[in-house]
């Protein structure tokens, strides 16, 4: 059915009248006494008690999400001509994505200079920085990272030592490395418009404003998916061997920066294998030679990872899957925030149905695009069936470097199938607006894990003098001395009865520790709380210490 001019300008009359109906409908969740029947309602419903102030806050910024989609609605109906318009002036397209480049760029940086705050994990990757690189990698074999991220990170101590901004700068530059090369390519292969609506889409990710300022290894695993995602798209346009060995490399780079990142660009990489014999049965060759490549470039490291995953199988810390967590894998893969994932939800739904519809046709780009959306999909699902075979092992944030891939996915289906202008122009705005919400979210979601640190250095700081000696059980969390190395880096750190965790870089005396320690006036001896204490510290005073989602330990201090 055809739609006239007349059909056409009714439909937005009515568009635009319903949204202020629901808009001004709307505002009575401004008025506590409703939000706070809602909540008492919802007790009643789920027979349980609910946090109201935490209710009340949720309410309030639904709402204000709310409110600002229906004026992008109405903003997009009586404007879109113009904007329409604008979307064909590639000129003018470059430089707006330019600017975006630009603008997004030195707010990353702006930002990881005012974060000065660091938390647990944090504190944790800048006390491996400050060992030698020898001794770095055989911590980082006792861990459950391998070493990439760390060896990056001491480059930049080496340059700026001590700099928290500098250590967070590093988490900040392949956020700006990604947008750089998402211009550059889209520019090259698509046109503007859609390095515009890619990057957008990006910074529209909670996710994406967190860890571009947190000391973690997640920022460099996403620039290592985006350049595996790029090389993926010329595999399949072009088959050549040299894009299937970049392919390798930057593989590899993510495979030695974190595990699940290696886990799911091997799913990307065996999907894009599968499709590239369907294609072409002669590319068999070039991927036989990346597969071989690929397993001997990480034979350095494949002893260390058996060892891990031993480790990892004994004991570990993640709890236990719930159904909330499973979708919380599946949600976190979405942009946006709040209610707005809704509207991501039904883009990809969308999308796909899109692929399947165009795969029945024959169309092998569907397949490609398909495979985008497949990767983060399917590591979800096998590490979901991981956990629950073996104990839980995965988080939400591990897949967060595979996000890239769900954005690809979009732009790609975009191109191909020309879904509607308004929905793009839709989905710009209200990635704006996330972006927005994020910039406010991500320094509050940093400033509440960095005051866990800061509660336990201020305890710290009120027993521990600059001759205090550290003291470790041999069942301690390993993460712990690190982090107490990084706080403390003048105060000397020992284990007793070592283990093979940390000692190659930890002073250390394996036999009579505690005697050669006689003289010393101030200790803190530092067990795990199920632990039983030396007999020379049983009658210290002792203090029953938890930072963050580390268990519980024991503090002694002998003074």
């Amino acid at each position: 059915m055809k739609f006239s001019k007349e059909n056409s300008t009714e439909a937005k009359k009515n568009l635009i009248i319903l949204s202020i109906i629901f808009g001004v409908s709307s505002l009575v969740m401004f008025i506590p006494q409703i939000r706070e029947l809602i909540i008492k309602f919802g007790e009643i419903l789920i027979g349980r008690s609910l946090t109201h102030e935490v209710w009340h806050s949720r309410f309030l910024k639904w709402e204000m999400e709310f409110l600002l989609l229906i004026l992008f609605v109405i903003l997009i109906s009586f404007f879109e001509k113009k904007i329409e318009s604008i979307f064909k002036q590639e000129k003018l397209l470059n430089y707006i994505s330019i600017v975006l480049v630009l603008f997004s760029s030195v707010f990353l940086i702006i930002t990881s200079c005012l974060s000065d705050d660091v938390w647990v994990d944090e504190t944790f990757s800048l006390g491996l920085a400050q060992h030698n690189i020898k001794d770095l990698v055989s911590l980082t074999a006792q861990d459950v990272h391998p070493p990439l991220y760390y060896l990056i990170l001491k480059i930049a101590m080496i340059i700026f030592p001590g700099s928290v901004t500098a250590a967070k700068i590093v988490s900040a530059v392949p956020v700006i490395i990604v947008l750089c090369i998402s211009h550059i390519f889209f520019s090259k292969e698509f046109s503007c418009k859609y390095s515009i609506f890619f990057n957008l889409l990006l910074l529209s990710y909670y996710s994406v404003m967190q860890y571009a300022v947190e000391i973690r290894m997640y920022s460099w695993c996403l620039l290592f998916c985006m350049l595996c995602c790029i090389c993926s798209y010329y595999i399949i346009q072009k088959g050549n061997l040299k894009y299937f060995l970049l392919y390798v490399l930057f593989a590899e780079f993510g495979a030695y920066s974190q595990y699940w990142t290696a886990f799911g660009l091997a799913i990307n990489f065996m999907l894009i294998s599968i499709l590239c014999i369907i294609k072409n049965k002669k590319l068999i060759r070039n991927i036989l030679i990346s597969a071989v490549l690929g397993v001997v470039l990480y034979l350095p490291w494949i002893s260390v990872v058996i060892r891990q995953v031993s480790q990892v199988s004994e004991s570990y810390w993640i709890a236990p899957i719930t159904f909330k967590t499973f979708l919380g894998y599946f949600t976190s893969i979405t942009p946006m925030t709040g209610i707005l994932k809704f509207v991501a939800v039904i883009i990809l739904l969308f999308c796909a149905k899109n692929c399947i519809s165009e795969i029945f046709q024959k169309n092998p780009s569907a397949l490609f695009y398909l495979c985008c959306l497949l990767t983060p999909v399917l590591l979800i699902v096998c590490a979901t069936i991981i956990s629950l075979l073996m104990r839980p092992v995965f988080q939400a944030k591990y897949v967060f470097p595979l996000t890239i891939f769900v954005i690809f996915f979009i732009v790609f289906a975009y191109n191909e199938y020309k879904l509607p202008k308004k929905a793009l122009l839709f989905v710009l705005l209200t990635s704006l607006l996330c972006t927005t919400i994020n910039m406010k979210e991500s320094f509050s979601y940093e400033k509440a894990l960095a005051q866990i640190n800061n509660d336990f250095e201020k305890f710290m700081n009120e027993k521990v003098s600059e001759n205090t000696v550290f003291v470790f059980g041999e069942n301690v969390n390993g993460h712990i001395p690190p982090i107490l190395a990084y706080l403390y880096p003048k105060n000397k750190v020992y284990n007793i009865e070592i283990s093979e965790m940390w000692a190659s870089a930890i002073h250390y005396d394996r036999k009579n520790l505690i005697k050669s320690l006689d003289d010393v006036n101030n200790i803190c001896y530092v067990i795990n709380l199920e632990d039983e204490p030396y007999e020379e510290f049983k009658e210290s005073s002792y203090y029953n210490v938890q930072i963050g989602t580390y268990p519980p330990m024991r503090f002694y201090f002998r003074q």
